[in-house]
This record gives structure tokens, sequence and C-alpha cells, in this order.
């Protein structure tokens, strides 16, 4: 099932609305990855926001 996250840049913390697949994280770039160029992302949680 595909849903639809927030996702941050695991290098610089750009936000991006991502497709969640399973574990993986796509971003909405052409390349995939994120403007400063990283490849990892990680999913905005209200856990991760608390803390």
């Amino acid at each position: 099932m595909v849903e639809q996250v927030l996702g941050t840049c695991s290098s610089c913390g750009q936000v991006y609305s991502v497709r969640k697949h399973g574990d993986a994280l796509v971003v909405p770039t052409s390349d995939g990855n994120c403007r400063c160029g990283n490849e990892s992302f990680r999913e905005v949680t209200a856990a991760s926001l608390a803390g």
C-alpha cells in the first residue's frame, strides 16, 4: 500500500511530501534525490517532532 507522508532529507533537513512504499520513501524529484544530492530520507512522525 502506498501512502503520502512527510519526509526529510537526512543530510540537510529539506522537507518533502513523499510516497511511502513499505519501508522505502520515494521523493518526487527528477532523480529521486534531495536538491543537496543526498539519497537518504526519514519519515517525519509525531514522535520525531516531539523530541
